[in-house]
């Protein structure tokens, strides 16, 4: 018989992973923690961000050796942790071709054939 753990923060619809994403916003570059095809979480913005706040915001993606796929993503505010010092985002109306490509990176196939 096969058991499957699963930790409190991870009970939910789409499963977060670790990231070497970048979130843009106003001129400002945040490191994403983890990111799923529900929304992503950053280190810090705790002074930018407020809760329900919704946003445009520029996600890139580093390629190896090449230009970064970017895209523009509408957000929303789910939580800002002072404490811990993050601030996580649900994505509003991801785009099937923003979808597409998140799927692709967090499935960890190629997204040099997409930009």
């Amino acid at each position: 018989m096969t058991v499957i753990r699963m930790r409190n923060q991870e009970k939910r619809r789409d499963r977060r992973q670790h990231s070497n994403l970048v979130l843009i916003f106003e001129e400002n570059e945040f490191h994403v923690i983890d990111c799923s095809l529900g929304g992503l979480a950053i280190s810090n913005g705790i002074d930018i961000f407020k809760k329900e706040q919704e946003l445009i915001a520029i996600l890139s993606m580093p390629r190896k050796d090449q230009k970064p796929v970017t895209m523009k993503i509408a957000l929303k505010v789910t939580r800002v942790d002072d404490q811990a010092e993050q601030t996580a985002f649900q994505f509003e109306n991801l785009s099937s071709e923003n979808f597409t490509i998140l799927e692709k990176y967090l499935t960890h196939r190629s997204t040099l054939s997409l930009k």
